[in-house]
């Protein structure tokens, strides 16, 4: 069958269309393949270096190289020049959705056009389709079903028992129960009451195959372990992404992408060719010299930035040896704190607000209300240009249930490349902080930490497919606000609210050298140089963001589901939203870091239970509580 190609939005490969998952495009379902096949003839890596990004690398914990996944463009033809992702179709078994018929990789023998049923028995040759079910297994095999093996299992007789006939087999729908049988030798097996989706039931099946692409069997003794279970296409245990993202802030930042070394680190081809010819002086300097042409400088500064390249660009010092918790404290730094000399070209750009905010107080003669939001907001910032880098570590198929200890299916399958697929996305965005002294005494009050203790039980026995933070009642009500404000962006700018997304900082007061942290970042970032068009960092202006945040703790005291929402016990995935639904506080998965739970309107509104160790005050009555 001829090749075909899928175009895939840049921001999603990474995450949705990435080694492991299954894509689906207009013809069909295909799953990329792992990242040792995203190299070119010599065995190198395709995808251009990432640089300026040692101190984030450091952070995560990351010792590899970042690289960007192979990237093509569209020809006047409507055919892809440049490096393509490789993907395998998968199911590899498709069916008539007429008479039923399973087939096999059909396409490998209809070379073009719509695949149809051969089956003479089918009348009018119905549309094959790929089957909805697959094979997976907790370590990361991915295989199809077994539709022979399975129809076989209860085999009887000698003519049950030898047949291997493949091309006589049929999925289909009998009396309200889904049948697989196998038309040669009359066996069958009833596949509706659940039993094939059972954990346990393939533990005998020992021909399952790692990956759609790698042929060789998963080893009996993992299967002996842990069997693979059936699971319908579309269920999100099939595949969990694991990916980390942060931001590029000074003193990376200030490096002038335009500088020579960050031009020819992004030429990808062109280092390849000096590595290659670096022990041929006189080709080596052939080389340097056609390069010192194309991007206009000396022959002895393209040297120079080769050398640098090669050395790593930016050097591991002490100050990028630092966790992924001090990187959190240094964006929180590097937000609330003005940043001299700054330039429009630099990757993450600031203008704060704050003295304008609490100067509104005094110009506006605003209502009790008004005046407490004023006061409860610590510091505005407008992020008029920031870098984001998503990194993909791997995935899981947390088929038995979600592990925070579980390790991440690397990128390669074997976790022996010196690179990770990533992304650098730009944008803009609005920070906010809370007033600590009022947070303090708020997050104190008795009936705050109990309603607090509730979900950190139940986060305790929930099995979501991604890691959670304990919901602590400062996480609670910061998570649960930029939700409110991601909604009412989208309302008064125009922002579709799938384009936002939330960055929580988020620490509580336990000394130490500790930094306490009470921050929120709404920004939006594509996978563009240009980022977005700036209307969101110009809504930080205090007069435009005042009414903004009014309308939030407007739309926190009340819901069009109320007062059913606000007095539910517990709703969404494993009950970890409490005053949360699609009506006030929910927004689109893309916009979560946290699966969209974890959220409650009652820390902000507060509680109608009349009861002294329920109660819980409006969030903005501690403006006149906050501590000396």
């Amino acid at each position: 069958m001829m090749a075909e190609f899928l175009p895939v939005r840049l921001s999603h490969l990474l995450r949705f269309c990435a080694p492991g998952s299954i894509v689906r495009g207009a013809d069909g379902l295909v799953v990329p393949m792992d990242t040792r096949y995203w190299v070119n003839e010599y065995g190198s890596p395709i995808g251009e270096l990432i640089l300026r990004v040692n101190r984030l690398r450091s952070a995560l914990g990351i010792e590899q190289e970042l690289r960007f996944p192979p990237v093509a463009t569209m020809n006047r033809l409507g055919l892809p020049e440049g490096n393509t992702l490789p993907a395998v179709r998968f199911p590899g078994w498709m069916r008539c959705n007429n008479c039923g018929r399973l087939y096999r990789f059909p396409w490998i023998d209809q070379k073009e056009g719509v695949l149809r049923c051969e089956n003479k028995k089918c009348g009018k040759p119905g549309r094959l389709v790929q089957v909805p079910w697959v094979l997976v297994h907790e370590k990361g095999y991915l295989d199809d079903v077994p539709w022979h093996w399975l129809a076989h299992r209860d085999r009887k007789g000698r003519d049950q028992e030898q047949c291997k006939d493949e091309t006589h087999l049929y999925l289909k729908m009998d009396k309200d129960s889904w049948k697989v049988y196998c038309d040669s030798c009359k066996a069958q097996k009833d596949i509706s009451h659940g039993a094939i989706f059972a954990k346990g039931f393939f533990k005998k099946y020992r021909k399952m195959q790692q990956q759609p692409w790698i042929r060789e069997r998963v080893p009996s003794g993992e299967i002996e372990d842990a069997a693979p279970v059936a699971i319908e296409i579309g269920d999100s245990r099939i595949y969990s992404p694991t990916t980390q993202n942060g931001l590029v802030i000074p003193p990376e930042s200030r490096i002038d992408s335009k500088l020579i070394v960050a031009r020819l680190g992004s030429m990808q081809d062109e280092l390849d060719g000096l590595r290659r010819v670096q022990e041929r002086p006189s080709l080596l300097r052939s080389r340097i010299n056609k390069l010192s042409g194309e991007l206009r400088c000396t022959p002895e500064e393209v040297q120079q930035a080769w050398e640098l390249i090669e050395s790593d660009y930016l050097s591991q010092d002490e100050e990028a040896n630092i966790t992924q918790g001090q990187l959190s404290e240094l964006e929180y730094e590097a937000l609330t704190t003005v940043i001299p000399n700054l330039k429009d070209t630099e990757d993450f750009v600031t203008y704060h607000y704050s003295d304008e905010w609490r100067m509104l107080e005094g110009s506006l003669n605003p209502s009790a209300k008004v005046r407490k939001i004023i006061r409860i907001i610590d510091q505005v910032v407008s992020v008029q240009r920031l870098r984001e880098i998503m990194i993909y570590k791997g995935f899981q198929r947390p088929v038995g249930g979600y592990s925070d200890d579980a390790t991440p299916i690397p990128p390669d399958l074997e976790g022996k490349q010196d690179w990770l697929p990533a992304l650098e996305l730009f944008g803009e965005g609005i920070f906010i902080t809370i007033n600590e002294s009022i947070l303090h005494v708020w997050e104190q009050n008795k009936a705050v930490i109990k309603r607090a203790g509730v979900m950190q039980l139940r986060k305790d026995g929930s099995h979501l497919p991604i890691p959670l933070p304990d919901p602590s009642p400062r996480f609670i009500l910061l998570h649960t606000l930029a939700h409110l404000i991601i909604r009412q962006i989208e309302f008064d700018s125009g922002y579709p609210a799938a384009s936002l997304k939330e960055r929580l900082y988020v620490q509580e007061p336990i000394g130490g050298n500790v930094v306490t942290m009470a921050g929120i970042l709404i920004y939006v970032s594509v996978p563009d140089k240009a980022g977005s068009l700036g209307g969101l960092a110009e809504l930080a202006e205090p007069k435009r963001l005042l009414p903004v945040l009014e309308s939030v703790f407007a739309h926190a005291d009340w819901c069009s589901l109320d007062p059913v929402c606000t007095e539910h016990d517990g709703q969404g995935p494993d009950l970890l939203n409490r005053a949360a639904c699609h009506a006030c506080a929910l927004v689109p998965d893309t916009s979560c870091s946290y699966s969209n739970v974890l959220l409650d309107r009652v820390f902000i509104k507060g509680s109608t239970v009349h009861e002294e160790s329920s109660t819980i005050p409006p969030f903005l009555d501690y403006v006149d509580r906050r501590s000396p």
